[in-house]
């Protein structure tokens, strides 16, 4: 997990990179994050975990803030909403959350990637079946290369765990 997150985040250390993946796999609480637990003492209610755990990330990715794409403004507007971590450029990779699922990509190419699918399947086109490759492929969601980089201990993560995370 660490090597996937530090071949896809280049602008972060190894030590960034290993407690990155430790937020991703429930071994580390957003909370134990100084500035999520700065956040938290700040709030008039304490945040939801959702709220928390993408705190944390944005604190440890070294972004800009949490931010939001509604569905409906991305292509034909059917689609999950987008939240993600700032991270300056659209294109830099960062942690996005679309619907459960999280993925480390730019929302920017995730944006092109999902418009892309949606004109493909208006079109009848299927990208599995031709003899090249879509130039703006979906990126893969980290879901089940948390499941096993966590293996037993995810199961006893309750402050977020991927079910308590859906928006």
């Amino acid at each position: 997990m660490v090597d996937v997150i530090s071949t896809t985040c280049r602008y972060l250390d190894q030590g960034d990179c290993e407690k990155f993946a430790d937020l991703l796999t429930g071994r580390l609480d957003p909370e134990d994050v100084p500035a999520t637990a700065g956040w938290v003492r700040q709030c008039f209610h304490r945040p939801n975990d959702s709220e928390l755990f993408m705190r944390a990330a944005n604190a440890l990715l070294d972004s800009h803030g949490v931010e939001l794409i509604r569905g409906e403004g991305i292509g034909d507007g059917s689609g999950d909403d987008l939240e993600y971590v700032n991270a300056g450029d659209p294109y830099v990779p960062t942690l996005i959350r679309q619907g459960g699922s999280l993925y480390l990509a730019g929302q920017g190419d995730m944006v092109e990637a999902i418009e892309q699918r949606q004109l493909d399947e208006q079109e009848g086109r299927d990208w599995n079946d031709m003899p090249f490759k879509n130039p703006s492929p979906m990126p893969q969601a980290l879901d089940a290369m948390i499941e096993k980089a966590a293996g037993v201990e995810r199961e006893e993560a309750t402050y977020h765990r991927m079910d308590d995370l859906a928006m």
